[in-house]
């Protein structure tokens, strides 16, 4: 083979690792923003809960109050 088929081969492998590289990042970034958006579900998930053990307490005060 000559010189410059080489060349260009070797280019082209080049390349293409790089694009698999960039896709691999991409692809641990989703992955991240994933987990950190699972995260804050949960994060507000369990301020619900607690906003409404809070309502519960209260309510619960409130008759303990009236009788």
């Amino acid at each position: 083979m000559c010189p410059i088929i080489l060349e260009r081969l070797l280019l082209l492998l080049l390349q293409q690792q790089q694009q698999q590289q960039q896709q691999q990042q991409q692809q641990q970034l989703l992955l991240l923003l994933l987990l950190l958006l699972l995260l804050l579900q949960l994060l507000l998930l369990l301020l619900l809960l607690l906003l409404l053990l809070l309502l519960l307490l209260l309510l619960l005060l409130r008759f303990c109050f009236c009788y």
